[in-house]
C-alpha cells in the first residue's frame, strides 16, 4: 500500500489499514462486524471481504476455525491479507478472487458474511470504478444482492447461517422497505429469517439479517 493514501481505524481491538481505492469500513461495516464476532462458527464465508473487517471479527468467536475471504477485487484481497496478518489471525485463512460464487463451486461454508453492494445507482456518480462497485448495486440497489440470494443457499450446510447487511433503500419497487423484500425472499427460499441488529439513519434503515438453513 502507498502509505501516503492509507486510511486506518480501530474497531474491536484491532486495526485495520486501508488505501484510498477500498471501501472504508462504516457504520453497516461495524454492525456486520459485530454480529459476525457474536454468531459466526465453523468455516466462515466473507464475501465481498473489502478490508477484511467482517472476516477478522469472526475470527475473534472461538467457534470459528477457518476463513474464507473472497472478493472480485484483487486489491482488497491484498489488502484483506495484510490486515489479517498485522491482526495475527491465527486461524486458517484462503483469500479467493470470485464474482460472487464464480469460482466457488461445490464449495460450502457453516457461515456466509455478505455486505453487498446495496444502493442504488446514481448517473452523476463519477467515483473510480473500485469504489462504486462497492456501493452501487444498480438501478434499484437490489442487482448483486439479488443474484447472490439466488445462490448461496447451495453454498450452505446444514444448519448453516447467513448474516446479511440489508438496507430499505433496497426495494425493487423503487418505493417501499427493501428489508421486508429481502426478508420475504429469504422466507421463500426456505430459510428461517429474523432481523439481528439493526440502525437507523434519517434517509435509511439498514440492519442484519441472520437466515438459517432448516
Amino acid at each position: 500500500m502507498n502509505p501516503k493514501t492509507t486510511n486506518r481505524v480501530e474497531f474491536q481491538s484491532m486495526r485495520f489499514k486501508w488505501p484510498d481505492y477500498i471501501y472504508s469500513p462504516r457504520e453497516d461495516s461495524f454492525l456486520l462486524a459485530q454480529a459476525a464476532r457474536k454468531h459466526a462458527f465453523g468455516t466462515v464465508l466473507d464475501m465481498g471481504c473489502g478490508t477484511g473487517i467482517i472476516g477478522l471479527n469472526a475470527a475473534l468467536n472461538p467457534k470459528v476455525k477457518e476463513i474464507v475471504f473472497a472478493d472480485r477485487n484483487p486489491l482488497a484481497l491484498e489488502t484483506a491479507g495484510q490486515n489479517a496478518v498485522a491482526n495475527k489471525l491465527g486461524k486458517p485463512t484462503r483469500f479467493v478472487r470470485t464474482n460472487l460464487f464464480a469460482t466457488l463451486k461445490n464449495v460450502k461454508f457453516d457461515c456466509i458474511c455478505f455486505n453487498p453492494p446495496y444502493l442504488p445507482a446514481e448517473a452523476d456518480d463519477h467515483s473510480p470504478l473500485s469504489l462504486r462497485m462497492a456501493w452501487e448495486g444498480g438501478k434499484t440497489g437490489r442487482k448483486v444482492l439479488d443474484a447472490f440470494l439466488r445462490d448461496f443457499k447451495k453454498h450452505l450446510k446444514q444448519n448453516g447461517i447467513l448474516l446479511l447487511l440489508n438496507s430499505s433503500l433496497s426495494c425493487s419497487r423503487g418505493e417501499g422497505n427493501g428489508n421486508e423484500e429481502t426478508l420475504t425472499k429469504l422466507k421463500k427460499l426456505g430459510l428461517t429469517a429474523k432481523t439481528i441488529a439493526k440502525q437507523d439513519f434519517f434517509f435509511e434503515h439498514v440492519v442484519v439479517i441472520r437466515a438459517k438453513k432448516k
